[in-house]
């Protein structure tokens, strides 16, 4: 009993070659402050803004996220003691496939920036 192999591999190949990659990372958020904040991620649904859910990071703590890339977070930290008024609110750029940024605190104004290499 013979059986035919070439025409489902060459059809196995061809969807291989034609599907699009899919390209995604890595994106860490160190907390830097000396203090607790509450991170959280604001996504746009159907035209209306959502928030996501909150996050608190503890003084050092890292948070990581896996996410395609290249893409935008819009990103509010919040005084867990006051969570009506962000600390700092901003855009994180993630263009590459790992991304780190560092939360510091300067002058009492909290600063996202990212990680020296």
């Amino acid at each position: 009993m013979e059986r035919n192999l070439g025409l489902p591999l060459v059809g196995s190949c061809v969807l291989l070659l034609c599907a699009e990659i899919a390209v995604a990372g890595w994106i860490t958020i160190k907390n830097q402050t000396g203090q607790t904040v509450i991170l959280q991620e604001t996504f746009v649904v159907a035209g209306q803004p959502r928030r996501g859910k909150p996050i608190q990071l503890v003084a050092g703590e890292t948070v990581r996220e896996f996410l395609p890339v290249p893409t935008v977070k819009t990103v509010e930290i919040y005084d867990p003691t006051n969570p009506q008024r962000p600390l700092w609110s901003g855009k994180l750029s993630c263009k590459n496939d790992v991304q780190t940024y560092v939360i510091t605190s300067m002058n009492g104004q909290i600063i996202v920036q990212p990680a020296a290499k």
